[in-house]
Formats: C-alpha cells, sequence, structure tokens
C-alpha cells in the first residue's frame, strides 16, 4: 500500500470516528432532555389530580369516587390521535392515591388498593 493511499485510509478513519463521537455525544444529550419533558408533565398530571383531590377531602377522608368515576368515564371516551408514527386508540392513565401513611386508597388497575406504598420516592 502507498503513502498516499496510506494517508487517504487514515484520514477515512479518523473522519468516521470523529461522526461516531459526535453522534455518541449528541445521543448521550438527547436521552436526557426527552426524559425530562416525559417526568415533566407527568409531574403536572400528578399536581393537578392531587389539586382535585384536595377538594374532595372532607373530615380527614380523601373521597375517590368522583376520581373513580371520572378515570372509568375517560376510559370509555373514543379517542383517535395521530401522534407521530403513533396511532392512539385509548388513554392509558395509570392512577393511585395514597393517604399519608403511604397506603393506596384507590388504584385505576384495581390490583394494589390497601397496599404500602411508602417507601416508593413519589409517594415518599
Amino acid at each position: 500500500m502507498s503513502r498516499r493511499s496510506r494517508l487517504f485510509a487514515a484520514i477515512v478513519v479518523l473522519y468516521v470516528a470523529a461522526v461516531a463521537l459526535l453522534l455518541f455525544r449528541i445521543s448521550l444529550d438527547i436521552d436526557p432532555r426527552y426524559r425530562e419533558s416525559a417526568e415533566e408533565s407527568l409531574v403536572d398530571t400528578a399536581n393537578l389530580l392531587a389539586t382535585l383531590l384536595e377538594r374532595q377531602v372532607y373530615a380527614g377522608v380523601i373521597q375517590t369516587e368522583e376520581l373513580e368515576r371520572t378515570l372509568d368515564h375517560l376510559g370509555q371516551r373514543p379517542l383517535d390521535a395521530q401522534i407521530f408514527q403513533i396511532r392512539k386508540k385509548a388513554v392509558v392513565l395509570h392512577v393511585y392515591v395514597t393517604d399519608r401513611q403511604g397506603t393506596v386508597l384507590y388504584d385505576s388497575a384495581g390490583r394494589d388498593a390497601g397496599r404500602d406504598y411508602s417507601g416508593w420516592r413519589d409517594v415518599n
């Protein structure tokens, strides 16, 4: 292999390595931003639901019946939304309500009522 061919191969290898490093760096930067935007919506939704439930507290007891009826109605509501390449046909939202001790009072999936969630970060 001539000197010119080796120099050309070295330049191509350096170029490919630089592009790969750049793409890797960009992917590392994009993932946290994606997670931050998803987490922000989750925090907003949780605080909205908490505010709605605060208005349903009577004599220190959280009334979850209205939330349960609302989520049941939401699940029956027709939905057809195109989100980029994804077609969304139903609302997929798992909601649970805990008391101050972290005991689950309501679970929209219907599986964890009465369980202790006090060790969970979002409950604690």
